[in-house]
């Protein structure tokens, strides 16, 4: 497998650079600075249509922890949660909603 691991300045160089320095595999962000991941993923595909695509959906850019479920706990606990019921909460930060 051929491996190359970098980041680019601006997304408009990631093209280029797969031209350049071909992999197999392209870990690709959704969520970019300056662009949108899926619009990306179409400029990629154009010029590299066989080019295997990971892309990471999480908005938070971290996996949740036991101070994550706290707020919800809390919440489902109380009193203020009597009108909750059969539901199903994700508390996966964003991930869910992509």
């Amino acid at each position: 497998m051929r491996r190359f691991e970098g980041d680019i300045e601006h997304v408009d160089g990631l093209v280029p650079m797969l031209n350049a320095t071909p992999c197999d595999v392209l870990l690709l962000d959704l969520k970019l600075p300056d662009a949108d991941g899926v619009d990306i993923l179409a400029r990629v595909r154009k010029e590299h249509p066989d080019l295997q695509t990971i892309i990471d959906a999480t908005p938070t850019h971290r996996v949740g922890n036991d101070e994550d479920l706290k707020g919800l706990t809390v919440l489902l606990a109380s009193e203020a949660s009597r009108h909750i019921n059969g539901q199903v909460i994700a508390v996966d930060g964003g991930a869910a909603i992509i």
